[in-house]
């Protein structure tokens, strides 16, 4: 018996001994496995690429940014204002309602100002016009951008303070889930009138991102010093760059917001909340539009232009309807201008748009207009050459148009076409003179 322990007691001490020696080779090969490493990667290689290195680089940047430390400082003492996100569900909350830079106020503007008008009318190059006035925030465009970005993004777009939006085109429906009735998702006609009131209020932190990060990048543009400053795109870098809008608006006192596809009744609707809002109505010859519009692509010609000439003078009629109404609820608001009046005397309609707005027609801004000579890649922008569709449009086409657009051309004085010849004579004017509603 003492035997078989003493045997038991040898073969326990040699395990145990060769344990030590296998744990002795592990730590050896190991050390020798870092060091090899170490020496190949950081010694040999002349720039580190460590992922996890790089981050926290930018990371320690980030956390010692003088912009951000408002912000990092409300997350330390307001565990409850983070940002987080629910995997349970596709939509994002952002819960920093307790958060809001001092810098991010502006004061109320003086006038605001809607241009509205047409895909390819002109609206650009009054716009442009508009925004020489050194006293004006200019917002180009803000519609075109965001539909493009809800349809490339299946309607998906982001808030700062509210939850990931799910946006529809169709009408407003609710939906239903485990017998609870969610919020309703908003109709793009929702999030259109929306997205122009706040600019017009400089409401930047109510905006989706998308709205603030495409706003356009036309030349001399006021907000290229934002649009570089939030390039990463990053939560972030809004929230670093967002001052840099608020400080645009408290140094001026117009707001002008230019957008097309925006139904004029629902600017109805913003002027009698809003006293300070005015209305300048861009409209322009129909078959030019339309043939400016085929050339860009937007339609096909000989398939689909009954159905869109249709529409569009179907668009027509329900704005200048509401146009109609808004002069009689609203007298002085609204200014319905001629694209080819503006062609003919450009300098005699700007003074009368900036009169109606109560604006200075500087010696600058009219300088500006005479010397004007227009990008011929622009493809919303005025043309020298109004009578070109004439020479190309085919004239069963013209009177195509000319059939769907009738009660349009009765309202704002076009003449319908008679023959090939009266199409393609370019010294015969196809609108009467003087001769709106």
């Amino acid at each position: 018996m003492e035997t078989q322990t003493r045997v038991q007691e040898i073969q326990q001490n040699f395990n145990n001994m060769a344990s030590r020696k296998y744990t002795k080779h592990y730590v050896v090969i190991f050390t020798m496995c870092y060091v090899i490493y170490f020496y190949h990667y950081h010694l040999l290689t002349p720039e580190v690429s460590c992922p996890r290195l790089k981050e926290d680089i930018k990371q320690n940047e980030i956390l010692t940014d003088p912009e951000l430390r408002p912000f990092y400082n409300h997350l330390i003492h307001n565990a409850s204002s983070k940002i987080s996100f629910n995997s349970d569900t596709e939509r994002t909350d952002f819960k920093m309602n307790l958060f809001r830079d001092p810098r991010w106020r502006s004061r109320k503007p003086r006038l605001k100002v809607l241009l509205l008008s047409y895909m390819n009318s002109g609206s650009t190059y009054i716009g442009d016009v508009i925004r020489r006035n050194r006293d004006v925030f200019y917002v180009h465009h803000p519609l075109l951008v965001l539909q493009t970005f809800i349809n490339e993004n299946k309607g998906r777009l982001m808030f700062l303070y509210e939850r990931l939006e799910v946006l529809k085109k169709h009408e407003l429906k609710l939906e239903k889930r485990d017998n609870f009735t969610l919020e309703a998702n908003r109709t793009m006609k929702q999030l259109a009138e929306e997205t122009i009131a706040n600019f017009l209020n400089c409401n930047f932190t109510a905006l989706d991102f998308a709205s603030l990060s495409n706003l356009p990048r036309i030349k001399d543009s006021q907000t290229t010093k934002f649009l570089q400053c939030v390039n990463e795109g990053s939560l972030v870098s809004y929230i670093k760059c967002l001052h840099l809008l608020y400080e645009l608006c408290n140094k001026t006192n117009i707001n002008v917001v230019n957008s097309v596809q925006f139904p004029l009744a629902v600017s109805e609707w913003m002027m009698q909340e809003d006293p300070g809002l005015k209305v300048v109505y861009l409209v322009r010859d129909p078959r030019a539009t339309l043939w400016t519009q085929f050339n860009y692509g937007v339609f096909d010609w000989s398939l689909k232009l009954s159905k869109k000439s249709r529409g569009f003078c179907k668009l027509m009629r329900l704005d200048l309807l509401a146009a109609k109404t808004i002069s009689q609820r609203f007298p002085n608001r609204l200014l319905l201008i001629r694209y080819e009046d503006l062609l003919d005397q450009p300098e005699g309609a700007f003074q009368s748009i900036f009169s109606f707005l109560q604006m200075n027609y500087t010696s600058e801004i009219q300088s500006y207009i005479k010397q004007t000579e227009v990008d011929t890649e622009c493809w919303d922008c005025i043309e020298k050459d109004n009578n070109a569709w004439r020479t190309s449009m085919p004239f069963e086409g013209a009177k195509m148009i000319d059939f769907e657009c009738e009660l349009v051309y009765k309202v704002l004085g076009y003449i319908p076409i008679k023959n090939k010849a009266y199409l393609r004579d370019t010294d015969t004017k196809l609108e009467i003179k003087d001769s709106l509603m």
